[in-house]
């Protein structure tokens, strides 16, 4: 089973090729150009340097959030483009299980955080590699919060454990552990890995959607003002 994965959904572009739990192919990307410019020549790379055929592919993958929105509609709407093209399957991947994969195993609890902006984060929390905090979309404070219920340390990952880290030390204090800054980026590679171990829940291309978790600013700004 041969699978490219693309992600788009956050500072970075990544792009695998995987085949049987082996890496065949990985590039990763943090530049000033969007992902839009980035990300068909990263794709075609991927297939030439590989040594692959497109038609060699038996499953493509997007992480399809949460994250950006404008980021996770490129690559889910590339992904629908190469899999209706070669007419093979699709599948998506949950970005906070992907960068959360980077650091297990781990004896404390993996805080997978996403900067939303405004204080706000898509989080969750798994423990001895079992979810014991659904995602969502909180404010970073109410999150914390709840994370003084568990007993065992806190280790943050993601972008949004950058961002946030003053704050989060503020409120954990030595109950908070950050992970190195290479592991705050999400790769392919990861949600490859991921997208494999669920393989039998791949679809049609039409059946892929992005996973925001909350409305639009646009939309939540319309439904404020006509409050």
């Amino acid at each position: 089973m041969r699978l490219l994965c693309i992600d788009t959904s956050g500072p970075t572009c990544s792009v695998a090729i995987m085949q049987e739990g082996a890496l065949l192919y990985e590039a990763t990307v943090l530049n000033k150009r969007t992902h839009s410019v980035n990300l068909m020549p990263m794709v075609d790379d991927a297939i030439s340097k590989s040594g692959c055929e497109i038609s060699s592919i038996d499953v493509f993958a997007a992480v399809v959030g949460p994250g950006s929105f404008t980021g996770i509609r490129i690559g889910v709407s590339a992904v629908k483009g190469l899999s209706f093209g070669a007419n093979k399957p699709c599948i998506g991947v949950n970005a906070l299980e992907a960068i959360a994969l980077g650091i297990m195993p781990s004896n404390k609890i993996i805080c997978p955080l996403r900067d939303a902006r405004n204080k706000q984060v898509y989080a969750a929390a798994f423990q001895k590699g079992k979810q014991v905090v659904e995602q969502q979309a909180i404010a970073l404070a109410d999150f914390l919060n709840m994370l003084k219920d568990f007993n065992g340390d806190c280790l943050f990952v993601g972008d949004g454990a950058n961002v946030n880290k003053q704050e989060i030390i503020g409120e954990l204090k030595e109950k908070a552990h950050f992970a190195p800054p290479h592991l705050n980026i999400l790769r392919a590679s990861s949600a490859a890995y991921i997208a494999l171990k669920n393989i039998e829940n791949a679809h049609e291309p039409k059946e892929l959607i992005p996973l925001y978790l909350r409305l639009p600013q646009a939309e939540r700004m319309r439904l404020e003002k006509n409050k």
